[in-house]
């Protein structure tokens, strides 16, 4: 881990605190079936989200605390918590690699 910065090369409110980071406001999300498409406005990207990656999408955007994502990943699919807090920490490092999260005002 990198001292003078944040882990896993995330802004603190996003290691912290869900509710510190929000969806972009130039992405557009539409779930179809178990799956949600993102469109990026701005760069005209497409992602495509699995039915795991939509509900962390799902969770951020409603502001969920760290904390109560793991919670409720771990109950919605029955993994232990250190495989929720890896999964959750994984996506978000891709999300925010991809623009796709921004900072709450």
């Amino acid at each position: 881990m990198h001292e003078s910065g944040p882990p896993y090369g995330l802004s603190r409110g996003v290691m912290n605190k869900v509710v510190e980071i929000r969806p972009n406001r130039n992405i557009v999300a539409r779930a179809i079936g178990e799956s949600t498409v993102l469109v990026n406005l701005r760069t005209n990207r497409i992602y495509e989200l699995n039915a795991t990656a939509s509900r962390i999408w799902e969770l951020v955007g409603s502001g969920e605390t760290r904390s109560e994502v793991v919670r409720l990943l771990r109950s919605d699919y029955d993994v232990s918590a250190q495989v929720a807090e890896r999964e959750f920490k994984a996506l978000l490092i891709d999300f925010e690699r991809e623009g796709l999260l921004e900072a709450s005002a």
